[in-house]
């Protein structure tokens, strides 16, 4: 059997699921709609239009969870 996880690491887990659950809901759902806004009328920032920032901003947040996840908690155990 197991240790069980150290408090920090239980903190880390639940920040990094609630992180990319927070990007999976908002990231093409309700975000996207509200970043993208009118069809007619696009929104730009930087010189792009806001709703690719805003999903590839979205993008980067869940593979940045993973892979702070597979650094820290996915290990081999020999």
């Amino acid at each position: 059997m197991s240790n069980p996880s150290p408090p920090n690491s239980r903190r880390l887990r639940n920040v990094l699921v609630l992180v990319f659950l927070l990007a999976l809901f908002l990231g093409p759902g309700l975000g996207a709609h509200l970043a993208g806004g009118d069809p007619g009328n696009a929104r730009f920032l930087f010189g792009i239009p806001a709703l690719y920032l805003w999903l590839v901003t979205c993008w980067l947040l869940m593979a940045g969870c993973i892979v702070i996840a597979a650094r820290t908690f996915w290990k081999e155990t020999d």
